[in-house]
């Protein structure tokens, strides 16, 4: 899974699919269980494995609410908050001065026009 795909699904998709993952092994590990001899059936093995898994979700998922409950100084989440827009921001914002300023020179220039056309 690329880090996109990731991004997009956001943490509740995450940690679905975290659960499903653990949920898969622990069904393919349990078809791999025969009786031990002891009248369980591995059901120990069961509790044990659930246990984990319920403490790896609960570590991964602890993970994940520390990247997603950064912020900038700002208050802005980081992990949604690229933080190459702010150059973005501003290599827009002179993009938008230079060419108010081309309109300006380019008006000036169609004026001076106007009034030699209109002697």
């Amino acid at each position: 899974m690329g880090e996109s795909v990731l991004v997009q699904l956001g943490i509740g998709g995450v940690f679905a699919i975290i659960i499903i993952d653990r949920f898969v092994a622990m069904i393919i590990k349990l078809k791999g269980t025969k009786n031990n001899g002891n009248g369980d059936n591995g059901h120990n093995q069961i509790c044990k494995d659930t246990k984990e898994v319920a403490i790896d979700t609960n570590d991964k998922v602890k993970t994940l609410h520390s990247l997603h409950n950064k912020t900038t100084p700002d208050g802005l989440p980081v992990w949604y908050f690229p933080q190459s827009i702010v150059q973005d921001q501003k290599e827009i914002a002179k993009a938008q001065t230079d060419t108010a300023i081309h309109l300006k020179a380019l008006a000036e220039s169609v004026r001076i026009l106007s009034e030699k056309q209109r002697r």
